[in-house]
């Protein structure tokens, strides 16, 4: 080739990437938007596409039908602070070092959003939880709006009209792709939907279904007596539990309405929109009454995960389900290497099938007569699955305590299998891949008094219930 022709052929390729569209990588690939929708205390098995007949759904069971169905993906920390923090980054919580309520995502570590807008992604989020608020969550997001209000919830409605608002702004705003985060809080404690969500499975007045909640709120019942010491009846839990529902439905009605949002004009040939929560919730499971974080058991780890993929690629992944365990916070990762904009992570048909997936509880902030509380000692508990078999590690005293479950034949965890001396083999086994992660990946004590929080923080974390 000589040199006037090989001169021409560069200044051809120079222009070719210089005058792509905005979307397109500089390999030339399109690239996509990328929508993440999250919901605040979800738990997988309430949603019809996890089995449930509850029929609260109909808009996320959609969703599901449009795409991949992860079967079992689990939080790493059954928190929201610690949680996002993992999804928002990539990384465990050893690595990114949110480890407790009040702390911060500090600047040094790199969320996914940073990432993306360094490769010339437009980012925006409309959040409401408190604790996503003004504590590092914002980090690579040009717009960062936070809903929540002071000593109360930003219900789903109030969400999905700002979601709407910024979703519109942000597609018509500027050139080349977008990620767009949406979380929202329903059905977090107290559960308390709006009309006409809660008479369609309460059953009974509303008023009296509420009178746990009321209890608490006027001091004449502690979040640690409801939580572990529960003595209401049956009438009334089952009540509290018909008002969780009516939450999962309020959720899956604005969803729906942001879905419609998304599949109108040309979003939906363009946009990978992904659905998760951070944690699950327990009802009652394990003796533990509408909490989650100082427990690891299923409940509280295991969400919903589904990826739908833009239109004109999305049938022949339609309806597919991933068995296998799936790490939350592989998710970002994943999507951005579908998007066109690779940063570290395998796409998404490599999120499920873990080997091994690790969970570490909060430390608790619940004040309480908690059975299970090792007195004069306090620390995480820590788990490990592996195939069929789940440790989990409760530390007390020097002394440790181990649970294992056989989640094929008892996914519902009533039954330890490591009682009277039963499967020592598994448990010594898998207690030594807990001690090998922990030392390739230690972590260090988070806040765990509460004389370390704000007084703001402590009136909010009281109106979410997690302290009284």
């Amino acid at each position: 080739m000589n040199l006037r022709r090989k001169s021409l052929l560069l200044l051809v390729a120079a222009a070719v990437v210089f005058l792509a569209p905005s979307g397109c990588s500089r390999s030339g690939v399109r690239r996509l938007n990328i929508v993440l929708i999250t919901v605040d205390t979800l738990r997988a098995d309430r949603l019809g596409c996890y089995g449930s007949d509850l029929a609260l759904t109909p808009n996320i069971d959609r969703l599901a039908r449009e795409g991949i169905l992860f079967a079992g993906a689990i939080a790493p920390v059954p928190r929201t602070s610690q949680s996002v923090a993992s999804l928002l980054t990539g990384l465990p919580p050893s690595a990114h070092g949110v480890h407790g309520h009040g702390e911060i995502l500090e600047e040094k570590v790199v969320t996914v959003a940073e990432k993306l807008k360094k490769a010339h992604y437009r980012t925006a989020a409309v959040v409401t939880n408190y604790m996503l608020s003004g504590k590092g969550y914002n980090q690579g997001f040009d717009r960062y709006i936070h809903t929540h209000n002071e000593g109360m919830k930003s219900d789903a409605r109030t969400v999905t009209d700002r979601a709407i608002a910024q979703l519109d702004s942000i597609a018509g705003g500027g050139e080349g792709p977008f990620f767009f985060w949406v979380h929202y809080i329903d059905p977090h404690w107290t559960y308390d939907p709006p009309d006409p969500h809660a008479d369609r499975f309460l059953g009974r007045p509303r008023r009296e279904a509420v009178d746990p909640f009321r209890a608490y709120a006027r001091g004449k019942m502690t979040k640690g007596e409801i939580l572990f010491r529960n003595r209401m009846s049956d009438e009334k839990r089952a009540a509290a539990e018909a008002l969780y529902s009516g939450e999962i439905a309020f959720a899956d009605h604005e969803i729906g309405r942001l879905l419609d949002a998304i599949r109108r004009g040309d979003l939906d040939s363009n946009t990978l929109v992904a659905f998760t929560s951070d944690h699950g919730e327990s009802l009652g499971e394990n003796d533990y009454y509408y909490g989650h974080g100082e427990y690891l058991y299923d409940v509280t780890l295991r969400v919903p995960l589904i990826v739908r993929f833009p239109a004109g690629g999305r049938a022949r992944r339609a309806g597919v389900v991933r068995e296998g365990w799936t790490r939350l916070y592989d998710l970002l990762p994943a999507l951005a290497a579908e998007a066109g904009t690779p940063i570290g992570g395998k796409g998404v048909d490599d999120l499920a099938g873990k080997e091994e997936v690790f969970s570490e509880s909060d430390f608790r902030l619940t004040r309480s007569q908690n059975p299970r509380q090792v007195k004069r000692f306090e620390d995480r508990w820590r788990a490990v699955r592996k195939g069929r078999w789940k440790l989990i590690r409760i530390p007390g005293g020097g002394q440790d305590r181990f649970e294992l479950y056989d989640l094929v034949a008892d996914p519902a965890e009533e039954e330890d299998v490591s009682a009277g001396g039963r499967n020592e083999a598994v448990i010594a086994r898998l207690a030594d891949d807990l001690r090998r992660h922990e030392e390739e990946y230690p972590s260090r004590p988070g806040r765990t008094g509460q004389d370390t929080l704000s007084r703001t923080d402590m009136n909010e974390l009281k109106a979410l219930g997690y302290i009284h």
